[in-house]
């Protein structure tokens, strides 16, 4: 009979292995979200932006941790320019910035890309971020005259 044969090690390693997975649990999902979340994020273009006339955008977003929150900033990046800026804490937990947009002169019609990316850190070392665009068109401007 195998249950007298073996010793009494034997039968403590077998309950081990057995008892192991039911106790640790089969290691799963990849860990726990992060606690940070970044919500309702929202860039404001005004029209005369979006036509080329330059001016300021607002940047926000809702940051919550169960944590402080070391910081939460803005970059502003286009093709040829990028500006990075921490948001400001408002009312309750909106976090938000203006960012000044150059006018887009140029002598045959053309569209420039925005990308708009808020990242935030919480005082435990979470991170998060998110990223939106938009597009701004050129002003046409004439031709210099030689």
């Amino acid at each position: 009979m195998l249950f007298k044969k073996l010793g009494f090690h034997a039968y403590a390693l077998l309950a081990l292995a057995l008892l192991l997975p039911l106790v640790c649990g089969c290691g799963g999902g990849g860990g726990t979200p992060s606690p940070l979340s970044i919500q309702n994020a929202q860039v404001i273009v005004p029209s005369n932006v979006r036509e080329g006339k330059g001016g300021a955008i607002t940047v926000s977003a809702d940051v919550t941790s169960p944590y402080a929150i070391s910081y939460v900033r803005a970059t502003v990046a286009s093709s040829t320019s990028s500006e990075t800026k921490d948001l400001a804490l408002g009312a309750g937990v909106n976090y938000s910035e203006n960012f000044i947009v150059p006018d887009f002169p140029s002598v045959t019609p053309q569209t420039k890309t925005y990308t708009v990316t808020i990242a935030a850190r919480d005082a435990e070392g979470n991170t998060s971020s998110t990223s939106s665009s938009f597009q701004v068109s050129s002003i046409e401007s004439p031709e210099p005259r030689p």
